[in-house]
């Protein structure tokens, strides 16, 4: 059941001062990376409800005679209800001053405030319920009334008896549970306690609705293949709910106490069992697929359309969840506390494209509009490297922001999750996932030729690719000089100098036999010949035989005889490679175009 069509935030936590409108169904799934506003949502709805409540109980009366509320006292825009920082447990604070807004409680001479709205469905119309929270002290916020709830007694009567209710993930089982009053139970929900309340849920609806209890029996049946049995109260007033296995070959003598079961079996449970409890309210649940395997959280959102059209519910998810996204009738995408506008196909695509590259993927793209494909980590070095070195616009925009999504693995340990979260695919294939979403979505793809002649491309959707006319990037600055360079400059300042002949001429060694011979195809006469040119045809010579090999690996091989034959340390490691940059005399005029277009495509969209 549909009780709220609608919810808008302005100036609470993450969400600022321009107004955030979120839409709701009977089901509705919040979206979005983590900070990025879901459950502050949630916590809106929970002080929307307290501001309503104090209201409520303070300005209203049951009148003897009539036995119906009525107003008790004066109820306008101007009067305040002071909210205790204490009595707000679904938002925990050390500071009223965190409610707001970057914790600003003052711009200038005014005072800032919190505006929660919500859109309640009332007698068949759309209601707009307005309460408004002003910062009094670090302890004290004060609730106001606006609008509809001032002027009509009936729709503040009707707002106050409207249950929210919000529930967070399971949070374990304590060995032992005592019975609580409803109040202390929802009063331990708001505060996120789960730990010690799954046997009093269950013990509550099987006392006070046996019919639901014996429907939610049969739920666990089907979903875990457990056979619960009766809630029961012992004479101290523990609580033990039990469970057997449906299969007479798996049962046991004993039934197992719940601290026997899963963690994801008793996070169904909770779910489950609350929904039933709390019938015809609005229940807010925040990572409902915690704990739950995939085949679980696609059961979850079944299970839950069903009981919102049983029960009355109103069900609103917070959650990473793609499985729990893609069964969702309405979906909000929310980013830095922001509420992203998706239409039919946005929703369609997003779905479609998250599946495979998550909603981080989303967010960069959203954020930065331009994506830069590369190869690996040391491109990016490279290409800073080589920006600086020529003084180009790009080294000051190639920073952290710009959006940098890398196509090949590489061998460290965090690369299965990287891998798992969307990256070291394809970039056409990434790219055309992103662009439905993000419209004006721009980008550039830089790989190396791997001399394998690759041309340019430019696709239809706006992705340009780039080869390197040589083998690679680091072709245009790994070259004899740049190295020779680097390497009295590493030697001079090694112990001040030190054994600096010596050293440059092992090296020298080294280095013709496992860098230039190679280059030159091991062919003693056009290395001889190389030796003996000048300046000019040495460049000339090098730069014809060597842009077709893979020069990083022959200089990392170098490198490493080098060491090991001198007994020294490694030189130069590849992933510092960059380092050789400034040592070039010349950058090619290629790579200077091709700065430029990534320029291009990254100023123009920062």
């Amino acid at each position: 059941m549909n009780h709220i069509k609608y919810l808008k935030i302005q100036n609470f936590k993450i969400f600022g001062a321009d107004e955030t409108v979120i839409n709701f169904d009977d089901t509705t799934v919040l979206v979005g990376p983590n900070n990025a506003g879901k459950t502050t949502v949630i916590q809106a709805f929970t002080l929307w409800k307290l501001g309503v409540q104090a209201f409520f109980d303070t300005k209203t009366v049951i009148d003897s005679s009539t036995k119906q509320r009525k107003q008790k006292g004066k109820l306008d825009e101007k009067t305040g209800i002071g909210i205790n920082r204490k009595d707000i447990e679904q938002v925990p604070i050390t500071d009223t001053r965190q409610l707001f807004y970057k914790s600003r409680i003052r711009t200038g001479s005014t005072n800032e405030q919190i505006k929660i709205t919500l859109g309640l469905k009332y007698k068949d119309e759309i209601k707009e319920c307005i309460v408004t929270f002003k910062y009094f002290k670090s302890e004290v916020i004060y609730a106001y009334l606006n609008g509809l709830l001032c002027e009509d007694l009936d729709l503040l009567v009707y707002a106050s008896n409207l249950q929210i209710n919000l529930l967070y993930p399971m949070s374990g089982l304590e060995r032992e549970e005592t019975v609580l009053q409803e109040g202390a139970i929802r009063k331990q929900i708001g505060r996120g306690i789960t730990a010690g309340l799954l046997r009093n849920i269950c013990y509550n609806l099987y006392v006070n609705d046996e019919k639901s209890w014996v429907e939610l029996t049969k739920l666990m049946e089907k979903l875990f293949y457990i056979t619960l049995e009766t809630p029961r109260r012992l004479a101290n007033d523990d609580l033990v709910v039990e469970y057997n296995y449906r299969e007479k070959s798996l049962q046991t003598d004993k039934p197992l106490d719940l601290l026997q079961a899963g963690r994801g079996q008793l996070q169904m449970l909770l779910i489950l069992a609350f929904v039933m409890w709390r019938k015809h309210s609005v229940v807010l649940i925040d990572e409902p697929d915690a704990h739950l395997e995939v085949l679980r959280q696609s059961q979850i959102m079944e299970v839950l359309k069903l009981l919102t059209t049983q029960y009355g519910c109103q069900v609103i998810i917070a959650t990473h969840s793609e499985v729990i996204m893609n069964e969702a009738q309405t979906l909000n995408l929310l980013l830095n506390g922001s509420k992203i506008e998706l239409n039919e196909n946005k929703q369609k695509a997003i779905k479609s494209s998250l599946k495979e590259f998550g909603i981080e993927q989303y967010y960069k793209a959203t954020i930065t509009k331009s994506v830069l494909y590369l190869e690996g980590t040391t491109d990016k070095q490279n290409l800073k490297a080589i920006a600086q070195h020529l003084k180009h616009a790009l080294a000051d925009v190639l920073t952290d922001r710009v959006f940098v999504y890398y196509t090949q693995s590489p061998a460290s340990e965090h690369h299965e999750f990287e891998m798992a979260i969307g990256y070291y695919q394809t970039h056409k294939k990434h790219f055309a996932a992103l662009k439905p979403l993000v419209e004006d979505l721009k980008g550039i793809a830089l790989f190396d030729n791997d001399n394998q002649n690759r041309q340019y491309e430019n696709m239809d959707n706006g992705l340009k690719i780039r080869f390197w006319k040589q083998y690679e990037l680091e072709n245009y600055f790994i070259t004899p000089e740049s190295v020779s360079y680097f390497v009295r400059d590493y030697f001079m300042k090694l112990e001040g100098g030190l054994f600096f002949e010596i050293n440059i001429k092992n090296f020298e060694t080294i280095f013709e036999q496992y860098f230039l011979l190679p280059i030159f195809d091991n062919r003693q006469i056009l290395l001889n010949l190389y030796k003996n040119s000048n300046q000019e045809e040495k460049t000339a010579l090098y730069s014809s035989n060597s842009q077709n090999k893979k020069v990083s690996a022959l200089l990392e091989n170098t490198l490493e005889q080098f060491s090991l034959k001198h007994h020294k340390n490694i030189i130069l490691s590849k992933g510092n490679f960059y380092q050789l940059v400034p040592y070039c005399k010349s950058i090619d005029e290629e790579i200077k175009n091709i700065l430029d277009e990534v320029y291009q495509v990254i100023h123009a969209q920062n």
